[in-house]
């Protein structure tokens, strides 16, 4: 957690993942330096606030939400002038709230069970996952190849009566009540708050295998998530979510766009530059002329 404090001014508290956690170097490259300001420190100076970036990578939205929630109940004294979450992919699962265990760390505990599979040596490796009785048992932790929580779905769908459509459905809604159930604690303690998908719901769409079967369900396209947002709809100040609601189109203008490299660190490592970064926080402070004048 990275503190930008000064005496008598109003807190920006801003969560996320990766994509607003301040780390010196590059993800994918460690001598690419990545030391410069990250959207909430560059949007808090835009608003003259002080700066508490909750941002940590890897983290899910239940984390995103929960470590906004934590801070306001372990700082009751101090006055937050806008919060906002720069919210990740819907299949983060979090199983523990630890801060302070890296995620490699973390992802230590579950070798041995949690491993790299492919479709042709999936049965061979079923055993690693005898172990899973429910989606909650997937913990998120840091890639490489293909996305564990696809491997986990597509054993839980083949070994048990639960369809994977369910599954997925049941993502959506519960990564709609986290969105909902930290805006209800925000409005009934009046605090300014802004939300913005920065991240796509499915990240790794792009990543997955078709031959698997369950692509087109573990990575709905965006009209099946569009009716489920568009269901819930009644229950969100739709305003206060930026490009509502949050679809990929989002991310994908911030961080990606038609050349990438120019808000991307590089081709390997797609989290936002200091380009990316500024770009974010301008999205943000516009939103906050549009709604919040009295921060100005």
């Amino acid at each position: 957690m990275l503190l930008f404090m000064k005496k008598n001014r109003k807190i920006l508290l801003a969560g996320g993942c990766s994509f607003t956690e301040h780390a010196l170097v590059s993800w994918e490259d460690p001598s690419i330096s990545t030391d410069f300001p990250r959207w909430p420190e560059v949007l808090a100076k835009k608003l003259d606030m002080e700066c508490v970036n909750l941002g940590r990578a890897g983290w899910s939205n239940q984390l995103i939400s929960t470590s906004i929630f934590e801070y306001l109940m372990e700082n009751p004294k101090k006055e937050i002038g806008l919060v906002c979450c720069l919210w990740t992919e819907y299949t983060r699962t979090s199983l523990y709230n630890m801060p302070d265990w890296p995620a490699n760390v973390v992802q230590g505990l579950f070798t041995g069970r949690v491993k790299e599979v492919n479709d042709v040596g999936f049965d061979r490796n079923a055993e690693l996952y005898k172990e899973v009785k429910n989606v909650s048992d997937i913990i998120n932790s840091f890639r490489k190849g293909p996305d564990k929580f696809l491997d986990l779905l597509y054993y839980y769908a083949k070994h048990t009566d639960t369809k994977a459509e369910t599954i997925v459905e049941n993502i959506i809604k519960n990564t709609i009540k986290i969105f909902h159930d930290l805006e209800c604690m925000l409005s009934l303690r009046n605090i300014p708050y802004l939300y913005l998908q920065g991240v796509f719901p499915f990240f790794y769409r792009h990543q997955l295998d078709n031959n698997r079967g369950l692509e087109k369900i573990y990575a709905p396209p965006d009209e099946q998530l569009l009716f489920y947002f568009l269901k819930y709809e009644k229950y969100f100040n739709k305003e206060k979510f930026i490009e509502w609601p949050g679809l990929p189109i989002t991310a994908q203008r911030l961080h990606w766009g038609d050349d990438p490299i120019k808000y991307c660190i590089s081709e390997e490592d797609l989290h936002p530059n200091e380009t990316g970064h500024q770009m974010t926080a301008t999205v943000f402070y516009e939103k906050v002329e549009e709604l919040y004048q009295h921060l100005l």
